[in-house]
Protein backbone atom coordinates (compact mmCIF):
# COMPACT_ATOMS: atom_id res chain seq x y z
CA UNK A 1 0.00 0.00 0.00
CA UNK A 2 2.81 2.43 -0.83
CA UNK A 3 2.24 5.42 -3.12
CA UNK A 4 4.91 6.79 -5.43
CA UNK A 5 4.63 10.23 -6.93
CA UNK A 6 6.42 9.66 -10.24
CA UNK A 7 7.88 6.24 -11.12
CA UNK A 8 7.52 3.00 -9.14
CA UNK A 9 4.87 2.87 -6.43
CA UNK A 10 6.94 0.58 -4.18
CA UNK A 11 10.42 0.50 -5.72
CA UNK A 12 12.60 2.12 -8.34
CA UNK A 13 16.03 1.20 -9.64
CA UNK A 14 18.00 -1.81 -10.84
CA UNK A 15 17.55 -3.97 -7.74
CA UNK A 16 17.29 -7.75 -7.36
CA UNK A 17 14.15 -9.17 -5.73
CA UNK A 18 13.69 -12.86 -4.81
CA UNK A 19 10.50 -14.31 -3.28
CA UNK A 20 9.11 -10.80 -2.69
CA UNK A 21 5.45 -9.76 -2.68
CA UNK A 22 4.39 -6.36 -4.05
CA UNK A 23 0.72 -5.79 -3.23
CA UNK A 24 -1.58 -2.75 -3.42
CA UNK A 25 1.04 -0.17 -4.41
CA UNK A 26 0.35 2.72 -6.76
CA UNK A 27 2.05 5.51 -8.61
CA UNK A 28 0.14 8.67 -9.49
CA UNK A 29 1.59 11.55 -11.44
CA UNK A 30 0.35 14.83 -12.90
CA UNK A 31 2.63 14.62 -15.94
CA UNK A 32 3.05 12.11 -18.74
CA UNK A 33 4.73 9.49 -16.55
CA UNK A 34 3.28 7.53 -13.65
CA UNK A 35 4.70 4.17 -14.80
CA UNK A 36 5.31 1.00 -12.79
CA UNK A 37 2.58 0.62 -10.16
CA UNK A 38 4.83 -1.65 -8.07
CA UNK A 39 8.32 -1.55 -9.61
CA UNK A 40 9.97 0.83 -12.07
CA UNK A 41 13.09 -1.08 -13.06
CA UNK A 42 15.61 1.64 -13.89
CA UNK A 43 17.13 4.64 -12.23
CA UNK A 44 16.65 8.20 -13.42
CA UNK A 45 17.47 8.79 -17.07
CA UNK A 46 17.60 5.11 -18.07
CA UNK A 47 15.41 3.72 -20.83
CA UNK A 48 14.75 0.67 -22.96
CA UNK A 49 13.92 0.21 -26.61
CA UNK A 50 11.78 -2.54 -28.12
CA UNK A 51 12.88 -5.13 -28.95
CA UNK A 52 14.62 -5.29 -25.60
CA UNK A 53 17.77 -3.23 -25.65
CA UNK A 54 18.33 -1.94 -22.13
CA UNK A 55 20.66 1.01 -21.65
CA UNK A 56 21.29 0.02 -18.04
CA UNK A 57 20.80 -2.96 -15.75
CA UNK A 58 17.04 -3.47 -15.13
CA UNK A 59 15.38 -4.64 -11.91
CA UNK A 60 15.21 -8.45 -11.63
CA UNK A 61 12.16 -10.17 -10.10
CA UNK A 62 12.82 -13.84 -9.33
CA UNK A 63 9.84 -15.91 -8.14
CA UNK A 64 7.94 -12.84 -6.92
CA UNK A 65 4.25 -11.92 -6.64
CA UNK A 66 3.05 -8.59 -8.06
CA UNK A 67 -0.67 -8.19 -7.30
CA UNK A 68 -3.23 -5.38 -7.13
CA UNK A 69 -0.96 -2.46 -8.06
CA UNK A 70 -1.94 0.62 -10.11
CA UNK A 71 -0.10 2.90 -12.57
CA UNK A 72 -1.92 6.16 -13.16
CA UNK A 73 -1.13 9.51 -14.70
CA UNK A 74 -3.40 12.46 -15.33
CA UNK A 75 -1.15 13.51 -18.23
CA UNK A 76 -1.73 10.44 -20.40
CA UNK A 77 0.91 8.04 -19.08
CA UNK A 78 0.44 5.22 -16.65
CA UNK A 79 2.01 2.11 -18.23
CA UNK A 80 2.89 -1.09 -16.41
CA UNK A 81 0.28 -1.46 -13.68
CA UNK A 82 2.52 -4.03 -12.04
CA UNK A 83 6.04 -3.61 -13.44
CA UNK A 84 7.82 -1.38 -15.93
CA UNK A 85 11.32 -1.90 -17.42
CA UNK A 86 12.02 -5.12 -15.49
CA UNK A 87 13.10 -8.71 -16.05
CA UNK A 88 10.75 -11.20 -14.33
CA UNK A 89 11.26 -14.96 -14.23
CA UNK A 90 11.01 -18.25 -12.37
CA UNK A 91 7.27 -18.34 -11.67
CA UNK A 92 6.78 -14.64 -11.00
CA UNK A 93 3.04 -13.98 -10.82
CA UNK A 94 1.75 -10.65 -12.15
CA UNK A 95 -1.97 -10.51 -11.36
CA UNK A 96 -4.90 -8.09 -10.99
CA UNK A 97 -2.89 -4.95 -11.62
CA UNK A 98 -4.29 -1.91 -13.46
CA UNK A 99 -2.92 0.81 -15.69
CA UNK A 100 -4.47 3.71 -17.57
CA UNK A 101 -2.36 3.76 -20.74
CA UNK A 102 -1.06 0.25 -21.51
CA UNK A 103 0.37 -2.94 -20.10
CA UNK A 104 -2.03 -3.63 -17.26
CA UNK A 105 0.42 -6.15 -15.83
CA UNK A 106 3.76 -5.26 -17.41
CA UNK A 107 5.21 -2.84 -19.92
CA UNK A 108 8.66 -2.89 -21.58
CA UNK A 109 9.72 -6.03 -19.71
CA UNK A 110 11.36 -9.39 -20.36
CA UNK A 111 9.18 -12.16 -18.91
CA UNK A 112 10.28 -15.81 -18.63
CA UNK A 113 8.14 -18.54 -17.02
CA UNK A 114 5.66 -16.04 -15.59
CA UNK A 115 1.90 -15.90 -15.03
CA UNK A 116 0.19 -12.72 -16.23
CA UNK A 117 -3.40 -13.05 -15.03
CA UNK A 118 -6.45 -10.79 -14.60
CA UNK A 119 -4.74 -7.46 -15.31
CA UNK A 120 -6.67 -4.58 -16.86
CA UNK A 121 -6.07 -1.39 -18.81
CA UNK A 122 -8.81 1.18 -18.46
CA UNK A 123 -9.05 4.80 -19.46
CA UNK A 124 -9.94 7.48 -16.94
CA UNK A 125 -13.61 8.33 -16.43
CA UNK A 126 -13.12 11.94 -17.52
CA UNK A 127 -11.39 10.96 -20.79
CA UNK A 128 -13.12 11.99 -24.01
CA UNK A 129 -10.99 9.62 -26.08
CA UNK A 130 -9.05 6.53 -25.11
CA UNK A 131 -6.04 4.90 -26.76
CA UNK A 132 -5.01 1.84 -24.79
CA UNK A 133 -3.11 -1.36 -25.56
CA UNK A 134 -2.08 -4.59 -23.86
CA UNK A 135 -4.43 -5.56 -21.06
CA UNK A 136 -1.80 -8.02 -19.83
CA UNK A 137 1.47 -6.90 -21.40
CA UNK A 138 2.67 -4.14 -23.72
CA UNK A 139 6.02 -3.98 -25.57
CA UNK A 140 7.32 -7.06 -23.76
CA UNK A 141 9.39 -10.11 -24.63
CA UNK A 142 7.58 -13.14 -23.13
CA UNK A 143 8.77 -16.77 -23.15
CA UNK A 144 6.90 -19.75 -21.66
CA UNK A 145 4.32 -17.53 -19.96
CA UNK A 146 0.61 -17.96 -19.22
CA UNK A 147 -1.30 -14.82 -20.28
CA UNK A 148 -4.92 -15.30 -19.18
CA UNK A 149 -8.01 -13.32 -18.17
CA UNK A 150 -6.54 -9.89 -18.96
CA UNK A 151 -8.67 -7.21 -20.57
CA UNK A 152 -9.07 -3.67 -21.78
CA UNK A 153 -12.06 -1.83 -20.41
CA UNK A 154 -13.17 1.30 -22.28
CA UNK A 155 -15.19 3.80 -20.28
CA UNK A 156 -15.53 6.13 -23.27
CA UNK A 157 -16.26 5.66 -26.94
CA UNK A 158 -15.33 9.10 -28.23
CA UNK A 159 -13.86 9.71 -31.67
CA UNK A 160 -10.25 8.56 -31.75
CA UNK A 161 -10.78 5.86 -29.11
CA UNK A 162 -9.22 2.46 -29.74
CA UNK A 163 -7.86 -0.51 -27.88
CA UNK A 164 -5.52 -3.27 -28.98
CA UNK A 165 -4.67 -6.65 -27.48
CA UNK A 166 -6.66 -7.76 -24.46
CA UNK A 167 -3.81 -10.10 -23.52
CA UNK A 168 -0.74 -8.71 -25.27
CA UNK A 169 0.09 -5.87 -27.66
CA UNK A 170 3.26 -5.07 -29.60
CA UNK A 171 5.12 -7.93 -27.92
CA UNK A 172 7.27 -10.91 -28.87
CA UNK A 173 5.72 -14.17 -27.60
CA UNK A 174 7.34 -17.60 -27.60
CA UNK A 175 5.84 -20.79 -26.11
CA UNK A 176 3.07 -18.86 -24.32
CA UNK A 177 -0.50 -19.87 -23.47
CA UNK A 178 -2.96 -17.06 -24.26
CA UNK A 179 -6.55 -17.08 -22.95
CA UNK A 180 -8.15 -13.67 -22.54
CA UNK A 181 -11.39 -11.76 -22.43
CA UNK A 182 -12.64 -10.13 -25.59
CA UNK A 183 -11.10 -6.77 -26.37
CA UNK A 184 -13.36 -3.90 -27.41
CA UNK A 185 -11.47 -3.13 -30.60
CA UNK A 186 -8.67 -5.25 -32.11
CA UNK A 187 -7.17 -8.55 -30.97
CA UNK A 188 -8.91 -10.03 -27.93
CA UNK A 189 -5.88 -12.20 -27.23
CA UNK A 190 -2.98 -10.59 -29.08
CA UNK A 191 -2.49 -7.53 -31.26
Amino acid sequence: DNVGGYLGGAARGSNYYRDCIFIGNSVTNNSSSGNGGAVFGFSSGDDAKFPMKFTAKPAILDHCTVIGNVANSTGGGGEGGGIFLCVASNGTRIAYNKSHAGGGGASRCVLVDCEIIGNVVTNKLEATTSQTSGGGILNCWATNCVIAGNKIWHQTSGQGSFSHGGGAASSHLSGCVISNKIDTSNGGGVY
